[in-house]
């Protein structure tokens, strides 16, 4: 599946819940260049820019919707 396909096909994550998902991943992963992409795509569809601060400290205590915590 390519790229595009999973970052804009068909889901019932938004865009933005995407994109949010990949920032946090690539931060995990400690690729910077991809966290501060991803995270400014998010932040272009509506995320909070502080978001990715507060689940890098702890997923379960950060401003998120409950039924993404187990994806992240």
């Amino acid at each position: 599946m390519a790229s595009l396909e999973i970052m804009r096909g068909p889901s019932l994550l938004s865009y933005a819940q995407r994109e949010l998902i990949g920032a946090f991943v690539s931060a995990l992963n400690g690729c910077r260049y991809c966290m501060g992409s991803h995270n400014k795509t998010a932040e272009m569809f509506g995320v909070n820019p502080a978001l990715l601060e507060q689940l890098l400290e702890d997923v379960e205590s950060a401003a998120i919707e409950d039924k993404l915590k187990p994806v992240l």
